[in-house]
């Protein structure tokens, strides 16, 4: 009978490392389900961050393009009023050519001078601009209908008119009320 029992104890041995080999399957298949679930929970928030970083760089796109038309016909604002300025200066000129002229002879020398005073009269600086000059630019500005969109946008963030579009191109369905230039 030893060889029975020894057989039993065998089966026995047997049966038993069956049953843990089966308890430690399924908890592996668990842990394998639960691993599963946490990859897929972390692919979706994964895609979901892509996503935003995504949106994110389109309105950062957007808003850079916007910067860059605003400050785009800022500087043709300014070289307007440059112009202007070239114009006024060149009428001076004129008038204290036609001056001097009636009382002095025009020299070789002035006329150098003249070509110098052109050049510099194209080259306008910053603090060649009078205050209405300023204003004028200022003028031009608040003339456009996208440069009032775009601050009133940025004033009032809450109570834009379509959030899901550029701020510039919301211009056809905005109703803007054009300023008036206070002159003190």
């Amino acid at each position: 009978m030893p060889s029975d029992q020894l057989a039993l104890l065998q089966q026995h041995q047997h049966q038993q490392f069956h049953h843990e080999l089966r308890e430690e399957n399924l908890i592996l298949r668990q842990r394998l389900a639960k691993l599963q679930v946490n990859m897929d929970n972390t692919r979706r928030l994964l895609d979901e961050e892509r996503k935003i970083n995504r949106e994110l760089r389109c309105e950062k796109v957007d808003v850079a393009s916007s910067r860059n038309e605003l400050e785009l016909f800022f500087l043709e604002c300014v070289d307007e009023v440059k112009r202007e300025i070239s114009k006024r200066l060149d009428k001076q000129q004129l008038k204290q050519k036609y001056s001097s002229r009636s009382t002095k002879a025009v020299t070789a020398t002035s006329g150098q001078a003249d070509l110098q005073d052109d050049d510099s009269q194209r080259r306008i600086k910053a603090k060649q601009f009078q205050g209405i000059d300023k204003q004028r630019v200022i003028e031009l500005l608040m003339e456009n209908d996208q440069v009032l969109l775009f601050l009133y946008e940025k004033l009032f963030p809450q109570t834009s008119l379509q959030s899901n579009t550029k701020p510039l191109s919301r211009l056809a369905s905005a109703r803007v009320i054009p300023l008036q230039v206070v002159q003190t």
